[in-house]
């Protein structure tokens, strides 16, 4: 056991040793990942930033009657003993938990045709029909690992594809000591990802009203259908306040009234693309290279040693010069 432990050991460090002993090459492979991915980067389409601010309504109108209405309905089933269905009102934390849900991108596709916009290359505006993917080798071996772990190749962009762009793309955060967000979205298209993020916060919105309105009408319906039994005067005045709270909410809403969201700063757009992607791409073409230089030692060492041997030979010739007299 001690001399299998003792091999092991011995053969780590005559890795380590050969590791070492390249870190010419290594170097030289890095700097040409690092540039190559600089290269590369430079024909890339470049990135840019849009951004925009949202917060709750302020207090009054729509949020004030929601308030009032919950105290009427504890009131009111206390003294009925009527059990009075209130379901929890949505509020601006649940538009900001479904901007990128499919079900939000959906609803935009069907108002808007945003998956058009997002993905041109595949829409054939002449035949108004998707075009099949490529076949090409990539988009194989794309299709072939969705298959793997189960995830379902559509013929067509759909709604989850775009919901994963923008989980990677779209951030969320929260001002520091407000209840305030800034929403940012990064691509190609400055133009397009500003008029998504005003679609994308409306449409949000519109189904958390929509879903509340819903639920109001049903308990409207509820609330008239027990008064209808209901006798007792103190009873049917404590119904009626609360049937008439909910006929305000049910006013307000399908007025049109800010709900759950209010647009503070419009999206704005960076000036500059975004640099960020790039930084990282160069650093990953750095790490990448030397990851490459590394499985080279191990596994081709006699290229790795001759490359090592050119790399280092015009740093020796440098050293050896002797330096001209004056």
């Amino acid at each position: 056991m001690d001399d299998a432990d003792d091999q092991s050991v011995t053969g780590f460090g005559q890795i380590a040793v050969s590791v070492w002993n390249h870190k010419p090459f290594i170097a030289a492979f890095s700097a040409i990942g690092m540039v190559a991915i600089a290269l590369l980067s430079l024909f890339a389409t470049p990135e840019y930033t849009v951004k925009m601010e949202i917060s709750p309504p302020a207090d009054g109108g729509i949020s004030n009657i929601l308030s009032q209405f919950g105290s009427l309905a504890g009131a009111a089933s206390s003294l009925t003993g009527i059990r009075i269905p209130s379901g929890d009102n949505p509020n601006f934390t649940s538009v900001v938990q479904i901007l990128r849900s499919p079900a939000v991108l959906t609803e935009i596709d069907r108002r808007y045709g945003i998956l058009k916009r997002f993905y041109p290359k595949r829409w054939d505006e002449a035949r108004k029909v998707w075009t099949p993917p490529s076949d090409s080798p990539i988009a194989t071996a794309i299709g072939s690992i969705k298959g793997a772990f189960h995830i379902p190749a559509h013929p067509y962009p759909t709604a989850d594809d775009l919901a994963l762009l923008l989980k990677r793309n779209l951030e969320t955060t929260q001002i520091e000591f407000t209840d305030i967000y800034e929403v940012s979205l990064r691509y190609k298209d400055p133009d397009l990802a500003a008029q998504f993020l005003t679609w994308d916060v409306n449409t949000a919105d519109a189904i958390i009203r929509a879903k509340t309105l819903k639920r109001i009408r049903s308990e409207i319906d509820y609330i008239d259908q027990r008064l209808q039994t209901v006798t007792i005067a103190e009873h049917r005045q404590a119904l009626s306040a609360l049937l008439s709270n909910l006929e305000r909410q049910n006013i307000v809403l399908s007025g049109g009234e800010t709900y759950a969201v209010v647009v503070l700063e419009p999206p704005t757009i960076t000036v500059k693309p975004t640099l960020t992607g790039v930084a990282i791409m160069i650093l990953g073409g750095l790490v990448g290279g030397a990851v490459l230089a590394i499985a080279a030692i191990l596994l081709l060492p006699s290229f790795a040693a001759r490359a090592n041997d050119a790399v280092k030979r015009p740093f020796a010739r440098l050293a050896r010069a002797k330096p001209v007299a004056a």
